[in-house]
Parts: C-alpha cells; sequence; structure tokens
C-alpha cells in the first residue's frame, strides 16, 4: 500500500520533470532563434543606408536589435526559473526512488506508523517551505530597494532589474500554488 502510494507520486513527479524538460528544452530553442535573428539583422545592418535614406521607414535595426536582446534576456529569466523548478522536481524524484527502495527492502510499517511519518514529513516541508519563501522575500525586497536607489541614474537598468524581479515573483507564486 504504501508502495503504490509513492508509485503514483514518483509517476507525477516524473511527468512534471518531463513537462519542465520539454519546457526549458522550447525556450532555448527559442533563444537560439532570436540570436539568429540578431545575428542576420546585424550582418545585414547599413549605418549609411540606414540613416540617410529618405527609404528608411521601419524600424531601425538598432531598436529592433535592441527589441531582440530584451526578448533573449526575457527568455534566459525564464530558463533559470525552470532550471531551478527542473533541479527541486530531480530532488524529489529522487528522494521518492529512495523511499521506494526502502520501502521494498524494508521491514512492513503499520499503517499508523506510516501516517506519523507522513505528518511529520509535512509539518518539516512547511516549515522548509516557509524559511525559503520568506529568504527569497527577503532577497527580492532588497534588489525593489537597490533598483529604487539607481532609479534616476539608471532607468533603463532599474527597468530590467524590475522586469527581472517580476518573473521572480510569478515563480514564487507559483511555488504557493503548488503547495496548497
Amino acid at each position: 500500500m504504501l508502495n503504490e502510494f509513492i508509485l503514483k507520486q514518483l509517476d507525477v513527479i516524473v511527468k512534471e520533470r518531463d513537462s519542465l524538460s520539454r519546457q526549458l528544452n522550447e525556450l532555448t530553442g527559442k533563444e537560439s532563434e532570436e540570436n539568429l535573428t540578431m545575428q542576420k539583422l546585424l550582418d545585414r545592418e547599413d549605418v549609411g543606408v540606414e540613416v540617410f535614406s529618405p527609404r528608411s521607414i521601419g524600424k531601425p535595426i538598432k531598436l529592433q536589435v535592441e527589441d531582440i536582446k530584451q526578448r533573449i534576456e526575457d527568455i534566459e529569466c525564464q530558463e533559470a526559473l525552470i532550471r531551478d523548478q527542473l533541479e527541486q522536481t530531480l530532488v524529489k524524484e529522487e528522494k521518492l526512488r529512495k523511499m521506494l527502495s526502502e520501502a521494498k527492502s524494508g521491514p512492513g510499517i503499520d499503517a499508523q506508523e506510516a501516517e506519523e511519518a507522513a505528518d511529520t514529513k509535512e509539518k518539516q516541508k512547511l516549515l522548509q517551505f516557509q524559511a525559503e519563501t520568506h529568504e527569497e522575500l527577503q532577497t527580492i525586497l532588497g534588489r525593489i530597494d537597490h533598483c529604487a536607489e539607481i532609479t534616476l541614474s539608471d532607468p533603463e537598468g532599474c527597468r530590467r532589474e524590475l522586469k527581472t524581479l517580476q518573473y521572480y515573483l510569478k515563480a514564487l507564486l507559483t511555488k504557493t500554488e503548488t503547495l496548497s
């Protein structure tokens, strides 16, 4: 019975791992495409034509490259978040595999002991989650304070920092939603 429970949990974790791996691969592909597009734009850039030509109707290449750089930066932030989630998932998977091997090889555990162990683990998990969340929020607050300091001197840097913090907060919200 305990083995069945662990196997079900392991199956969920494996599906989550596979999903995160697919997402990471997709983001890596998007990043490669953006880099290739940026390189093509840079290769065909002709400053003389762009600046002095009356035919220059579209967005200047520099602005297009800046847009692509921003998209690449956003993709890299998303990749970092997914890598963190993937790492956590792999740790969970390893723990479940270890639990399964112990459950198969160890002596039988009665239902009450298993329930008490699960309750204890759940409490430990909640305490650990609370500590991690508190630490992450303190880090985000520090970065917001830093951004407030550089707002006037480096507005573009502040904007990028706020964009990065937005991803961190979304990841934190997702993390708290999965716990409930």
